[in-house]
């Protein structure tokens, strides 16, 4: 019976392996064809990161080669939502609705945390445009061509950063191609053993992928992505990130992927925007609840104020009672080990009144600074992981973990005072 399906099975094998030949070719063409035309497109990421520590307490800082799978517990989730270009090959992205990119480099926009780029387009040209990488047919399996692959460190583009700098690191894989479009559908990377000051050993990263229709041809796009890193003390960090609503984007257009009103919003020329002093209190409330199961990092808060916000030289109304503020979370944090957390990071944006939207820089007041406080000593042995690279003026507020995981109520009342625009 084995000899017989072997001898059954052979042509076909042989008729996948010459056919390899003609598929790697066009795919390589194609994707170095997409590089070199390839649109300025948006995508819409929701990314979930976990971060996972050891069962059992041991040595940590081991040489790679002697760390084994163990058993991890979930210790720390955060959530990020961002809208991010492609621009000439290069990702640069901003908040959700925000009325530009950002200028600052995405890392540092997300404030930290394992986080990686390259999915929207980079990361197969290192690959299939890369004359140091070595690619060879492995097999057919559900109707695709499998390949794998080598970059050796001097020809790789695959970077890491340790302690602000950037290091090339080798890394191979397997690619999983459509014999009949010639397209990438899935992809996998490994890097080597990487550098001491990274503080981890090797990571991986998978990506999902599918054509994208645009005029007059299409692109090709990541459906999901999956970066996995094992750190030197035996942890692990996953960061799981979802893509949606990729498409071609056009200069003139005002990009908006969420539900709210447009982000640019222009002033009428009779009313400029408004400029507040410093040292001005803003009472807000919450219009609805924040729910940490879907809440994310940079999504928009809409509060209104509580009540009129005077000017104290002239006693002009500045902010009517009810006025819209708008405040976007910068950090969703929630610790799972027990007693559980959520972190939720806080900066004012804009506020709106006559129909016109001014910039507010305010810091959260110094009576809820201590509520705050009172809340962080109720959580009296939380491991809590605080988030880095947060901008000025962003209020960090700490909350028990919720059964029904809305941890701050529609209602919810915050108190604010205005700073100079310079303290932003």
């Amino acid at each position: 019976m084995k000899a017989f399906l072997a001898v059954v099975f052979a042509p076909a094998l042989l008729h996948a392996a010459d056919d390899s030949e003609v598929v790697l070719a066009k795919c390589r063409e194609r994707i170095l064809a997409r590089a070199e035309h390839l649109p300025n497109y948006t995508c819409n990421e929701t990314v979930d990161r976990f971060y996972y520590i050891r069962a059992k307490p041991g040595a940590s800082d081991q040489p790679c080669s002697q760390i084994r799978a163990e058993k991890l517990n979930l210790a720390v989730t955060d959530r990020l939502r961002l809208e991010v270009k492609v621009s000439e090959g290069e990702e640069i992205g901003s908040w959700p609705g925000a009325s530009q990119f950002d200028s600052r480099s995405i890392f540092d926009l997300i404030g930290g945390g394992a986080f990686g780029t390259g999915s929207l387009g980079t990361l197969l040209v290192d690959v299939f445009g890369n004359k140091g990488a070595s690619i060879t047919f492995q097999e057919e399996q559900d109707n695709l061509f499998v390949y794998r692959f080598a970059v050796p460190l001097n020809s790789s583009h695959y970077m890491i950063q340790a302690w602000g700098n950037w290091r090339p690191v080798p890394f191979d894989g397997t690619a999983w191609i459509d014999p009949g479009t010639s397209d990438i559908r899935r992809i996998q990377f490994h890097t080597g053993e990487l550098p001491l000051e990274t503080q981890a050993c090797f990571g991986t990263t998978e990506v999902e992928y599918d054509s994208v229709q645009t005029r007059p041809s299409d692109f090709l796009a990541p459906k999901h992505s999956t970066l996995r890193f094992l750190l030197r003390d035996g942890t692990q960090n996953e960061t799981s990130t979802a893509y949606s609503q990729c498409r071609e984007y056009q200069v003139e257009s005002t990009l908006r992927f969420d539900d709210g009103p447009a982000a640019a919003a222009i002033p009428n020329a009779d009313q400029p925007a408004l400029s507040l002093p410093a040292g001005m209190e803003i009472p807000l409330v919450f219009d609805a609840p924040v729910d940490s199961r879907t809440a994310a990092a940079g999504d928009v808060i809409r509060t209104r104020t509580r009540k009129a916000v005077l000017n104290p030289q002239s006693g002009q109304v500045l902010i009517p009672t009810g006025a819209t503020v708008e405040a976007r979370i910068t950090g969703m944090r929630q610790g799972i080990q027990s007693p559980g957390y959520v972190l939720i990071a806080i900066s004012l944006e804009r506020f709106q009144t006559g129909g016109v939207w001014s910039p507010i820089f305010a810091t959260l007041a110094k009576k809820d600074q201590i509520e705050n406080t009172r809340r962080m000593i109720s959580l009296r042995g939380a491991n809590v992981l605080l988030p880095s690279g947060q901008r000025p003026n962003t209020a960090i507020l700490l909350f028990p973990a919720s059964k029904n995981g809305q941890v701050v109520p529609r209602g919810f009342q915050i108190n604010w005072v205005t700073t100079m625009p310079s303290a932003q």
